[in-house]
């Protein structure tokens, strides 16, 4: 090493200091943002297929979600470790993010956090929508297979009496003869 570099702060002039994780921090921050709002958009395209009955787009959706859910655990991973090194501790909270990086905490840094909160709060909007877009799906589903099968009114019977002893809701008829 030569006179200079052991006078610069750390994270100047190498590759271990504070300076350079910090900056992958923030890049780590940001990606995250980007996957999430990957993933809305995708739950958005989802939904489109819902709507339009299309079995292949709802598929794709599912196997996109999966991939980026993937990715996003492994960029969870990377904040840890990044936050291992910089602060000490591996998991922080993004509300305790300032506390945990202390004087390393920056602008850049609480706009990198403010766009990953604001793209969660998008996310989880777009996760309430598709909740109750194919929870009713799922309840016209079965409504018309009730209605296809007959269990949606009363037991089938051949007497009066035997309404009284067939299971209610069944909608079956059973053919003995053979």
């Amino acid at each position: 090493m030569n006179g200079e570099e052991d006078r610069l702060a750390p994270g100047v002039g190498d590759s271990r200091g504070p300076g350079k994780e910090k900056g992958r921090l923030l890049d780590a921050l940001l990606s995250e943002a980007r996957l999430l709002d990957r993933l809305r958009d995708v739950l958005s395209d989802q939904r489109n297929g819902v709507a339009r009955d299309d079995l292949e787009a709802v598929d794709e959706s599912v196997y996109a979600a999966q991939r980026i859910l993937l990715t996003i655990a492994e960029a969870r991973r990377r904040r840890r470790s990044l936050m291992q090194l910089l602060g000490g501790v591996a998991d922080v909270s993004l509300d305790d993010l300032e506390r945990a990086l202390g004087p390393l905490m920056d602008d850049e840094i609480r706009r990198a956090r403010s766009e990953l909160e604001a793209a969660a709060r998008r996310l989880a909007a777009e996760l309430d929508i598709n909740r109750r877009v194919l929870q009713s799906a799922i309840r016209t589903g079965e409504t018309y297979v009730r209605a296809l099968y007959g269990a949606a009114g009363e037991a089938s019977a051949y007497s009066p009496d035997a309404s009284q002893n067939a299971q209610a809701g069944t909608g079956l008829l059973l053919n003995r003869q053979v």
